[in-house]
């Protein structure tokens, strides 16, 4: 432990001194996510759509001319929306974009409307849409339902004005009558990050899988120049040279992801109109961190190990670790993707280090769901420490 202490510190002086590697390291990171959140924070959840689907599900019978229901289809069928009425819930995969679910008594709810009364858990309407979905039709969706509510109102008050028989009238329920009636949810229990909550963790993730590079150049030029050669003379093992290798790197990722998460915290929200409370465990926050940075270092390894030059080196890690930012959601958030690119991203490392991200930050998970996605993270280390191992050569000519 005390040969694999002496090469760590050895390792880390010549890390601080190489300011082009530690410049690619905290500034990339940083750049993207300066850019891509100001970028990003009007126009992130957009996704263009036409001819918008609707599923309307009711528990009632919607033939009945008199039934609410039936009354409620045809004022949306005004906005020449392709409505289909089913009795229940359809499966996420024929699900349409926007789905409204009325309560199992559109009728009470109506009452209680007219009497500005508050709606009671469950007397509320559902509206299930896709997480890819842009806001904004979500919003015309829910207009929409506003007035076709009050088209309905005003067809029962326009019954009651024939019947001349009626000694009080029924108001028609005005706007803020309708506050609290629709409740909306992301389709799966999905809850979508804001821009800050998906640029921060996913660009540090991105410049931590960066590390392949200097880990390349450092390995590379120590076994070119012979020194792991002379170390053959020491009682230095493949192991303790390896850890003392890599350790220097794995602490540069967790103090990176820690200057991100800084930026993330407090310049970000001063800029735009999104915040990044820190409502969730540290500590979860920091196991994922030191389990994504020992992937990271592990790969480098891994790359700089199979790789003969330098050059090799650099053009495969950075390259690879595109390609895994890419499949994973760095660059292109996964509940975007078509289903089967959202399966493909399962194989990247990425994928797994920023969902256990989203898990802590956004959704607020308890650490046994977080500390799945660690332990991929960490398998995928290890085989990769293994490998790197195996691949392990003290001099060019092996």
């Amino acid at each position: 432990m005390t040969r694999a202490w002496i090469i760590f510190l050895h390792e880390f002086r010549i890390l601080l001194k190489d300011r082009q590697a530690l410049g690619l390291l905290f500034i990339m990171p940083l750049v993207f996510i300066l850019f891509l959140t100001l970028a990003l924070q009007d126009v992130y959840m957009m996704k263009v759509s036409t001819g918008l689907k609707l599923d309307l599900v009711s528990a009632e019978d919607c033939a009945s001319k008199d039934a609410i229901c039936s009354q409620l289809v045809a004022e949306m069928a005004r906005f020449k929306y392709p409505l289909r009425v089913l009795k229940a819930a359809p499966p996420t995969a024929d699900a349409a974009p926007i789905t409204l679910i009325l309560p199992a008594s559109i009728e009470d709810t109506v009452k209680r409307l007219k009497a500005g009364e508050t709606l009671p858990p469950g007397s509320e309407v559902q509206l299930i849409f896709d997480p890819s979905l842009d806001r904004s039709l979500r919003v015309v969706v829910q207009s929409h339902l506003m007035l076709a509510l009050q088209g309905v109102l005003i067809e029962r008050l326009a019954g009651e004005l024939k019947n001349m028989e009626a000694v009080e009238l029924s108001p028609v329920a005005g706007l803020s009558h309708f506050d609290g009636l629709v409740v909306e949810r992301a389709s799966g229990g999905f809850i979508l990050p804001n821009p800050i909550q998906q640029t921060v963790p996913a660009w540090a993730l991105f410049g931590m899988f960066f590390i392949v590079i200097p880990i390349s150049n450092s390995m590379i030029r120590d076994r070119r120049l012979g020194i792991f050669k002379r170390l053959l003379s020491f009682p230095v093992n493949r192991r303790q040279l390896l850890a003392g290798k890599i350790l220097p790197f794995l602490l540069i990722n967790v103090i990176q992801f820690a200057m991100m998460f800084a930026v993330g915290v407090f310049l970000l929200p001063r800029l735009t109109n999104l915040s990044l409370t820190v409502d969730f465990n540290l500590w979860s926050i920091l196991a994922v961190t030191v389990a994504a940075a020992a992937a990271a270092t592990s790969y480098g390894l891994l790359v700089s190990c199979v790789a003969r030059t330098s050059e090799q080196a650099s053009a495969f890690g950075a390259l690879s670790v595109v390609i895994l930012a890419i499949a994973g959601g760095v660059m292109i958030p996964r509940f975007v993707m078509p289903a089967f690119m959202q399966k493909l991203a399962m194989a990247s490392p990425l994928y797994w280090g920023l969902e256990a991200y989203h898990d802590v930050i956004v959704r607020h998970a308890e650490f046994s769901r977080v500390l799945v996605k660690i332990e991929v993270l960490l398998g995928f280390a290890i085989v990769c420490a293994v490998l790197a191992v195996l691949r392990f050569r003290w001099n060019e000519v092996e």
